[in-house]
């Protein structure tokens, strides 16, 4: 991977509290973290308590390798925390808290200057259910010209809020990332139930002037189309750990070879990929390097 390309986290940074240990999360932060990994300069852009919590969110990323110093302080609340439970099937729940550091990140010239610098933006639903993130999260997408910005809808639960949210979001982005659940709520929230996945993928390309959609199908792949072309790319086998942070890993892949102008079929690989190898991890972010995901690679051909 190249590592020349900028890219930034704007949005929610908390901690996933398991049962017995925690791991660094965030959906737009899990994902930089991969692309750091992976040999991208990251950035979060995101706000944090002035307790433990925070500091320990500055410290894990600094070791990890991501930029900090966008990352506000708020001394009126506390860092954002999200309770996750595994069910039999390795599949997540969560609880996350409310009226968090997240919920107020503020504009400043700091993140004017940078919003006119960077490759790459990736944002969200959740740190813009407050107006003051909102506020700054819409205000960052329209001063980065030169970015492509990425949508990584992942709401949880649908309401008035959130369809605003929605719809103020992709009309600034260009590309969109969305499961099968989003996708069938979407559907309904936009009246175009009668529309097949294809055909409501494009209409909301065409409304919305996007360059991409990807939608992921779990184990069993994705289907990537800008348009014009229709790709499904099949997913992985593995016995999964922890299929928290699947879809930031799989976002993350896609982005890199987005930005690499790769073809389709090449995005949806690599992404499904990485997708599968953060499944047989703990956590959202597992440790590991190119080569490890090479040899997971060479492992399931």
């Amino acid at each position: 991977m190249t590592r020349e390309k900028t890219i930034v986290a704007l949005g929610e940074i908390l901690w996933d509290i398991y049962p017995h240990e925690k791991h660094l999360g965030g959906a737009p932060t899990n994902s930089v973290i991969h692309a750091a990994r992976l040999g991208a300069k990251s950035i979060v852009v995101s706000s944090v308590g002035q307790d433990q919590l925070g500091d320990e969110i500055i410290e894990t990323l600094k070791i990890y390798g991501v930029d900090t110093s966008y990352i506000q302080r708020y001394s009126a609340r506390p860092t954002g925390t999200v309770g996750v439970k595994l069910d039999e099937k390795h599949i997540p729940h969560f609880h996350c808290s409310s009226d968090v550091a997240f919920d107020y990140i503020e504009w400043n010239d700091k993140l004017e200057r940078l919003a006119g610098e960077i490759d790459c933006v990736i944002t969200g639903t959740l740190a813009q259910r407050n107006r003051v993130s909102r506020k700054t999260i819409q205000r960052f997408l329209k001063r980065a010209p030169n970015a492509v910005k990425v949508f990584d809808v992942n709401f949880r639960g649908w309401s008035e809020l959130t369809s605003l949210i929605v719809q103020q979001t992709l009309i600034v982005v260009d590309i969109l990332k969305l499961n099968e659940k989003e996708l069938n709520q979407m559907q309904r929230a936009f009246w175009q139930e009668g529309k097949g996945t294809i055909s409501f993928l494009d209409w909301l390309i065409e409304k919305y002037s996007l360059k991409l959609v990807a939608l992921t199908l779990g184990e069993k792949g994705c289907f990537l189309t800008d348009g014009k072309n229709h790709i499904f790319s099949p997913g992985f086998v593995v016995d999964p750990v922890d299929t928290t942070g699947c879809g930031d890993g799989f976002l993350a892949g896609m982005t890199l070879k987005y930005l690499e102008k790769s073809s389709l079929e090449e995005m949806a690989e690599f992404a499904n990929l990485l997708g599968a190898f953060v499944a047989t991890k703990n956590g959202a972010v597992p440790e590991y390097t190119l080569r490890d995901l090479e040899e997971f690679r060479g492992r399931r051909i």
